[in-house]
């Protein structure tokens, strides 16, 4: 018995609408950073014209642009790195991008199954389960459907039943 579930393609926007006010706030000062800095040929280009361009401001601009387009890739490559896996023996966990991690959920460990919902999350239709379990803290699984968040709740207490503990 082996299931493997995996977040929701709107997973991703949840992930970058969490980010977003702090890349917002770097972008901001990546873009003041580098409009402000004079590089070396200023002077050089001012003798050609260039000062009626506003160069400076065109590289803070894009700097922020790059820097928010680095996040939301980073946001699809964590989404897409999440695998939830229900197995005989527990709930098989692997997710990271750069740091990879994964963890076994034994269900004789498991106490409890969570299936909350932001305000953000209702409005992008999307779950969060949080199991809780004896071992250590509780793990979250964010960016589910609400169908698979179900699921995976389901299939949890399903294995806890057949196995003697709740």
């Amino acid at each position: 018995m082996s299931s493997v579930i995996r977040l929701h393609p709107r997973a991703a926007a949840y992930f970058l609408l969490q980010k977003l006010p702090l890349s917002i706030f770097f972008g901001v000062w990546l873009a003041v950073i580098l409009s402000v800095a004079e590089p070396l040929s200023t002077h050089a280009e001012r003798a050609g014209g260039w000062e009626g361009l506003g160069v400076p401001s065109v590289r803070g601009g894009v700097g922020f642009v790059l820097l928010i387009a680095g996040v939301a890739l980073f946001c699809v490559f964590k989404a897409r790195a999440y695998r939830i896996e229900l197995r005989s023996e527990g709930i098989s966990l692997d997710y990271g991008v750069l740091n990879k991690s994964q963890e076994m959920l034994l269900y004789g460990k498991v106490q409890d199954i969570l299936v909350t919902r932001s305000l953000l999350e209702r409005f992008l239709g999307l779950s969060t389960v949080v199991v809780q379990n004896a071992m250590g803290t509780p793990q979250r699984v964010p960016g589910l459907s609400v169908a698979a968040a179900t699921l995976l709740r389901d299939g949890i207490l399903r294995q806890c039943v057949a196995g003697g503990t709740t």
